[in-house]
C-alpha cells in the first residue's frame, strides 16, 4: 500500500513539475487546464504572464505576424525552467 500511494505522490509531482506554472513568485505553482495543453517548444511564439489577484494566465502571442499566419501557439519550454 505504501508503494502504491509514494507512486501516485511522485506521479503527481511530476505533473506539477512537467505542467505547473508559477503563481507566487518562487513559492507557489498551479496547473491551469488550457495553459498546461499548449505546445511545449523550445522556442515559442507565445508568452504567458500570470496575474496574480485574479489567478489566471493570459497568453499574448509574440507578434502580430503569428497573428495573421495563424499557427499552434507554443511556450517556450526555457522560460518554465528558469
Amino acid at each position: 500500500m505504501c508503494q502504491v500511494f509514494a507512486f501516485k505522490v511522485l506521479e503527481v509531482v511530476g505533473i506539477i513539475m512537467t505542467n505547473g506554472f508559477e503563481v507566487s513568485p518562487g513559492s507557489l505553482q498551479g496547473v491551469y487546464e488550457l495553459p498546461s495543453m499548449m505546445n511545449h517548444e523550445c522556442v515559442g511564439n507565445a508568452r504567458l504572464t500570470m496575474d496574480a489577484d485574479e489567478h489566471r494566465i493570459c497568453v499574448y502571442a509574440a507578434s502580430k505576424e503569428i497573428i495573421r499566419r495563424r499557427p499552434p501557439l507554443g511556450i517556450s519550454m526555457r522560460d518554465m525552467l528558469l
